[in-house]
């Protein structure tokens, strides 16, 4: 489908690219710009990065230095010799630790499913927009919903010009099934029915191409 001075709106959180941002700016949406999905899927592909920084080695080494702590806090505890100063260093640290699991599994399960339905695109509907490096759009009609789901980002007029393809969020996988399932259950993201009313509120659109800045918008306008 082709969008020709056509109107859509995009919601981003502010980062480093915050300058091309601005009225008048024209961005260029393919092959080498990054999605946010993209950092999930190469973050846990390389076990290195994860959304831009570097955690599985300091979790792996708070791991073996929380541990030799826990050990020596228990040898202390059988002899009736334990600080509870170094007590509750342990026991931050094991907090700090857990929370650093716990993003581990989550980024995983999110790379999983980008992974999944990058494969089955790739597979069976490579004339469509790739999650990895296209811009997430929406119209005017479903924008209250997305400024419920991003609501301390920034909303933004687009005009674009390029292949948009229409989908809903609804039909992502969920997390916690193994990529061959994961995979399996990724088909009617590509092929969307809107059938119900979860599947049709929670519209999005891929799209790549050129977007012109048209102006950063105030929410309240769509409340």
């Amino acid at each position: 489908m082709l969008i020709f001075n056509g109107k859509m709106y995009h919601f981003r959180y502010h980062d480093s690219f915050d300058d091309i941002w601005k009225p008048g700016n024209t961005i260029q949406v393919g092959p080498n710009f990054n999605a946010p999905k993209q950092i999930d899927v190469a973050g846990v592909a390389t076990g290195v990065k994860i959304n831009g920084t570097s955690i599985v080695r300091p979790v792996t080494d708070l791991i073996d230095y929380t541990m030799c702590d826990v050990n020596d806090i228990l040898d202390k505890a059988s002899k009736k010799n334990i600080d509870y100063k170094e007590l509750l260093a342990v026991i931050n640290r094991l907090s700090s630790l857990l929370k650093g699991c716990r993003r581990i599994i989550d980024d995983t399960q999110k790379s999983i499913i980008e992974r999944a339905l990058e494969e089955v695109r790739r597979q069976n509907y490579d004339f469509y927009p790739s999650r990895l490096n296209s811009l997430s759009v929406s119209d005017k009609e479903h924008i209250k919903y997305w400024a419920s789901v991003y609501p301390d980002s920034d909303l933004f007029e687009l005009n674009l010009l390029g292949n948009i393809f229409k989908t809903s969020a609804e039909l992502i996988p969920q997390e916690g099934l193994s990529l061959s399932v994961t995979k399996m259950m990724s088909f009617p993201y590509w092929d969307p029915k809107f059938d119900s009313a979860e599947v049709e509120e929670k519209t999005e659109y891929l799209f790549n191409g050129s977007a012109r800045v048209l102006r950063k918008v105030d929410k309240k306008e769509f409340e």
